[in-house]
């Protein structure tokens, strides 16, 4: 039962970040979740995923000090992936991770 409804949830944040033209894996599920739970309301589907991406990526290190080191960890994983993308802001995110893991 327990694992049912934590493929559900993953399968609904999937397909939100779908029609955000993010993938989402399973293992970002608990980001996922912080994500939409804190910025639903300002991302558009019509924006392109790199776009949406950078929109994370601001919102994230604005709200770095309120977030769980659980959620910063998948982020940085999370983020990883744009790393070339995101630029001086993907260290930004690093070095503002590893202070909540001080």
């Amino acid at each position: 039962e327990e694992q049912n409804s934590i493929s559900d949830v993953y399968d609904k944040l999937k397909n939100w970040f779908k029609d955000l033209n993010i993938e989402l894996k399973e293992n970002f599920t608990k980001f996922g979740e912080w994500v939409k739970d804190k910025y639903a309301k300002g991302l558009e589907k019509g924006n392109d995923k790199l776009e949406n991406v950078k929109i994370f990526a601001k919102e994230f290190l604005e709200d770095i000090k309120q977030i769980s080191k659980d959620v910063a960890d998948v982020a940085l994983e999370f983020f990883r992936e744009y790393k070339y993308d995101l630029g001086d802001v993907f260290e930004d995110i690093i070095s503002k991770v590893y202070v909540v893991f001080k």
